[in-house]
């Protein structure tokens, strides 16, 4: 997965909807689904004349901190008086702290880096939680110390108060020009999965298992499979599949990992299989979704069907193709962050608990196998 920051990011969602969508109210905004997502113009920037704005990223994951380091200011911003860093020596007089909870290094710490009786009343916390709560590593953020102290949001659950979702897809007016007939006849593989993290609480590698018992061919590379292959010779080997397995490690409302976006512009479709409620968020007929089987003999012979008649496949990757797959740009989440900050009145709010966000009943085990 390509995770520089995760693809963190809120984007105002101007959405066309969906026959079989439905809206969540969301603050000032709508959220419908994750198609045709596109970050809203606004010239709200009341303070954008005056002093700047210091967030500090208190426990970042080391491998995203340079990040902030290298690109601490963003000129293409609405808001753009604001300032990200890592070094915590402005720490009290910061008008922002962000904390990433739930990840194994660079833990949040038992108690508040600040007392509550000592910190300005203006400086805001954030908390960010990327992964399904049943991947987190560490609970710090469940102390009694950390009651009341956060002020807003940021994860890819949809009721966040800055959503991370990890990718949207983008409608096309005009179905790309290529020869699909000829796309076909190159594939001479079954299905590809990429893994990294071998186990997992979806029993995500248990699934494909029983797929290949009825028959399902599927190469598996990465660490649990046959490693070593660089990305430079994958992109040589991916137009041989019919098929991507998008399997997620844990089924959780809302989450959809980069694994479906980075993936979803090759010529293969996709299967998902997640805890999301996929029809929600991505247009029908560009995705085939496990949960829409009975079971997993079902599932591998639509498949198997789908993958040796010519013309339904062509179909298939015609309609997928209405859309492109968008990776999200981090520097959108640092604008909206940036807007929020000038405009503090009108975001106000504190955390009693991080509950919502962290709270393990979001996620499920699995039921299909």
């Amino acid at each position: 997965m390509n995770i520089v920051f995760s693809a963190l990011l809120l984007y105002y969602f101007i959405i066309r909807p969906l026959p079989a969508g439905r809206s969540i109210q969301k603050g000032f905004y709508i959220i419908e689904n994750l198609t045709d997502l596109n970050l809203k113009s606004e010239n709200d920037c009341v303070n954008n004349s005056r002093s700047s704005k210091l967030i500090i990223l208190f426990n970042e994951e080391r491998k995203r901190k340079h990040l902030y380091d290298q690109y601490p200011t963003l000129d293409s911003c609405s808001c753009s008086n604001c300032e990200f860093t890592t070094n915590q020596n402005g720490l009290q007089s910061a008008d922002a702290v962000i904390f990433n909870i739930g990840i194994r290094n660079e833990r949040m710490g038992t108690e508040p880096p600040i007392p509550g009786y000592l910190r300005n009343a203006n400086q805001v916390w954030i908390f960010v939680s990327n992964f399904p709560p049943v991947d987190y590593y560490n609970l710090d953020y469940e102390r009694e110390s950390w009651y009341n102290t956060m002020n807003w949001s940021i994860s890819y659950t949809l009721n966040s108060d800055i959503v991370d979702a990890r990718g949207y897809l983008l409608p096309q007016d005009v179905i790309p020009g290529k020869d699909y007939k000829y796309v076909y006849n190159r594939k001479t593989r079954n299905a590809l999965w990429l893994v990294r993290q071998c186990q997992s609480s979806s029993a995500r590698r248990q699934y494909i298992t029983e797929m290949t018992n009825h028959g399902f061919e599927v190469d598996m590379l990465g660490v649990c499979g046959n490693d070593g292959l660089e990305v430079k010779d994958l992109y040589k080997i991916i137009p041989k599949y019919k098929f991507y397995l998008a399997f997620e490690t844990a089924l959780c409302d809302d989450f959809i990992s980069e694994k479906f976006f980075r993936n979803y512009n090759h010529d293969w479709i996709i299967v998902v299989r997640g805890g999301a409620d996929y029809h929600k968020l991505i247009p029908t007929n560009t995705y085939i979704n496990t949960a829409d089987f009975k079971d997993i003999s079902s599932l591998v012979a639509y498949l198997m069907k789908l993958g040796s008649s010519e013309q339904d496949y062509i179909n298939f990757l015609q309609s997928k193709d209405r859309y492109k797959s968008i990776v999200n740009d981090p520097d959108a989440l640092k604008c909206e962050i940036c807007k929020r900050l000038n405009n503090l009145p009108k975001y106000r709010k504190t955390f009693s608990r991080m509950d919502m966000h962290t709270n393990i009943s979001q996620c499920r085990r699995p039921n299909d196998l």
